[in-house]
């Protein structure tokens, strides 16, 4: 049986801390063999900058880093991206739309590659919004009141290598908790998970997510609504909704739902 490989999800980087501890995570998943980073655009960031920069990731072990600049719609992928893809140890996404890079990438021959390559142990990276786009399900920003936003079913479908919904969350921001509740509200089967400004997870065989860096990750767990009806009804009963709040060094079971003893992640 093939080995699936790890996930690591960063936040966006504050700007008063350094970042390198968490691109460590991904260093060592890349430690010896090549890197391959996706960039879907040109992001002119100064974290984004960093993480396209070749020579601190060889410093850090990285033995070959590849770099693959892509454009809005995409065709089915040269044949030189699909063998990088499918030699590389770890493959970084880059992107700052995550519904549209899920809507042409989930139906391209280099997703499938990347599903394959997964699957047979290639770790998978993003950062920001490439995060929220590997999940289940990817949350659309909204102004809207939270009863609204239950109502509007405030999400669509991801590229499903996250079996739960993922946000980025600048705690302690009101706004993008209600976004993500929503979303929960509306699927209870899927977890949402929010993952603060430098700080990161990973998620090892689909199931064990280890909590890296210097914020709080929420986990938000609506399973025990799953029998009650849609809509309005459901929101009354957001009190259900189990919140847990992990910190660097917190394992929670995917699966389970349920914090666990810690696992060395690497």
């Amino acid at each position: 049986m093939c080995k699936v490989g790890d996930i690591v999800l960063l936040g966006q980087f504050s700007s008063d801390i350094d970042p390198l501890d968490l691109l460590t995570a991904i260093a060592q998943r890349a430690a010896g063999g090549t890197l391959l980073i996706v960039q879907v655009r040109s992001l002119q960031s100064p974290e984004a900058q960093i993480l396209v920069n070749r020579n601190m990731w060889l410093d850090r072990g990285v033995r070959q880093v590849r770099l693959a600049h892509i454009r809005l719609p995409f065709d089915i992928g040269s044949n030189a991206l699909l063998s990088d893809i499918d030699a590389a140890h770890c493959i970084l996404f880059l992107t700052e739309n995550a519904v549209s890079f899920v809507e042409w990438f989930q139906h391209t021959r280099v997703f499938q590659h990347v599903v394959t390559a997964h699957q047979g142990g290639t770790a998978i990276a993003a950062w920001g919004d490439s995060a929220t786009a590997l999940s289940a399900a990817v949350a659309r920003r909204s102004s809207a009141s939270l009863d609204q936003t239950v109502l509007d079913s405030p999400f669509s479908p991801g590229l499903k290598l996250i079996p739960a919904i993922v946000m980025e969350i600048a705690l302690p921001s009101e706004q993008e908790l209600h976004e993500l509740l929503a979303a929960v509200l509306n699927d209870p089967t899927l977890l949402g998970i929010g993952i603060g400004g430098s700080t990161g997870v990973i998620i090892r065989q689909n199931r064990y997510l280890h909590v890296i860096g210097h914020e709080e990750v929420v986990i938000l767990d609506a399973s025990s609504l799953c029998d009650t009806a849609h809509g309005i009804d459901r929101l009354m009963q957001f009190a259900e909704v189990d919140v847990r709040l992990l910190i660097e060094g917190d394992t929670y079971d995917l699966a389970m739902r349920s914090t666990i003893e810690p696992v060395n992640c690497g």
